[in-house]
């Protein structure tokens, strides 16, 4: 079905490439691994996460691990059946579904937890808020326009502007941000992303 999307080439062409060069599992988003305490504490598989443009992944495998009802969504058939099976290698449940995710109609009120990292659509910000449930989490991770690296894209329509995350899920309560930029020791400290956990409050 998407097999001559271009980035559908793109991206099966990258993942083929590191599903070869690598052994390891995929790790999840830095926002993810450093901000877990912010998720409910109790394993609950009644719960349901969404690692949107997944990629190899990192995030949906993680939120698996934890328990969750982990579902992993993406553009790339490499990068999906890479996720199928490291899932099943460690016993694990992730269900997969190949989509073009700018295209893709979300459901509404369907996740409690929905993790976009590296990946940029401003077009489909509220397709994505309107996707949480009361009282679920958006993590969104991606590359900022003043990156110290030259990792990622350096096309400007793909890079997030300052405090742009801030103003694109309107309708969510920010509870942890990040962006350091190019301020002080620049070996400290993630320059290259910014960083945002929001949640769909229900009483504040």
């Amino acid at each position: 079905m998407f097999e001559q999307h271009p980035d559908a080439i793109k991206w099966n062409a990258r993942y083929q490439k590191q599903t070869e060069a690598k052994q390891e599992l995929p790790k999840p988003c830095s926002l993810l691994s450093q901000q877990l305490h912010l998720l409910p504490t109790k394993p609950d598989p009644a719960k349901s996460s969404l690692d949107l443009a997944a990629g190899l992944g990192g995030n949906a495998i993680q939120m698996a691990q934890l328990g969750w009802d982990s579902h992993a969504w993406d553009i790339s058939k490499v990068g999906l059946a890479s996720i199928e099976k490291v899932a099943e290698s460690q016993g694990l449940e992730v269900t997969t579904k190949l989509v073009d995710i700018e295209q893709q109609k979300l459901p509404t009120n369907s996740f409690d937890l929905i993790i976009v990292s590296y990946f940029l659509s401003r077009e489909l910000c509220p397709a994505i808020e309107a996707a949480l449930k009361p009282n679920g989490l958006l993590y969104y991770q991606t590359f900022a326009w003043d990156k110290i690296s030259s990792a990622g894209p350096s096309s400007e329509p793909f890079l997030l502007k300052n405090n742009e995350l801030l103003t694109l899920f309107p309708n969510l309560t920010v509870r942890f941000y990040q962006h350091y930029g190019s301020l002080g020791d620049l070996d400290i400290g993630d320059r290259n992303t910014i960083q945002m956990v929001a949640h769909k409050a229900t009483y504040d």
